[in-house]
Parts: structure tokens; sequence; C-alpha cells
């Protein structure tokens, strides 16, 4: 299968909750809720590496797992410029790698994000 979605990570702290939502081709729904933690001291430099596991629902499946590591350039803001996420979700005997990429994820991005998301979810009804 290949889904689409959008995942979120608040890092105020060290460690913070991160949620992801996606949906697939085949109409099914995917959703993992977490925790993420900085891998590197925050304030050293305009890179950003953290790592994110938790468990949620996959193909009707009540308990997933998922885990990976997202790569980010910092900027002035509280956002990222640029990530990349690689990670894998776990259900019922099925891997599945994840790729994530992001740009400045707010304003506009998330708005076409959740259109996007709801433009597929209008198609699966």
């Amino acid at each position: 299968d290949s889904y689409i979605g959008l995942r979120y990570s608040y890092m105020k702290f060290k460690v913070g909750p991160y949620a992801s939502l996606s949906f697939s081709v085949d109409e099914e729904i995917s959703a993992f809720a977490g925790a993420c933690v900085h891998l590197l001291p925050e304030q050293k430099s305009d890179f950003d590496m953290h790592a994110y596991a938790g468990l949620g629902l996959a193909e009707g499946c009540l308990l997933a797992g998922e885990l990976g590591v997202r790569f980010a350039w910092k900027t002035d803001y509280s956002v990222s410029r640029w990530d990349f996420g690689f990670g894998v979700q776990m259900w019922e005997g099925y891997v599945m790698p994840t790729v994530s990429v992001g740009f400045y994820i707010w304003g506009i991005p998330v708005a076409v994000g959740v259109g996007l998301v709801c433009a597929a979810a209008g198609g699966m009804m």
C-alpha cells in the first residue's frame, strides 16, 4: 500500500509528544501517537535530530507500533526549515517502511496538507 499523511511533533523540551495520521490509496487509515526525544543538544547547532516511538491503529489492527528518526535544520522560529524522517510501522506480521519530508511546516504548507487529507477522506466516503 501507499499512504499519504501528516506527522506533527511538539518539542518544547527534550521530550515531547508526536502524532501521525495517514490514508492509503486502498482507503485504509493509519494513526499513531507517542513520544519523541531530542538526540542532540538543542542549543549547540542549527541541526536537530530526534527519535520517535508510538502505538496506534493501522489497517484495522488495534495494536500497531511505529518508530523512527527525524533530521531537521532549525530556523529562528520554533519550526524547522527542512526535515526528513525515516521509520517503520509494524502490525500483525507486516512491516512498512516510512519516509517523510517537511518544509517550514506551518501556514500555507499546513493548509495544503490539511486540504489533501480532507480530499482523500472525502474520496473514501
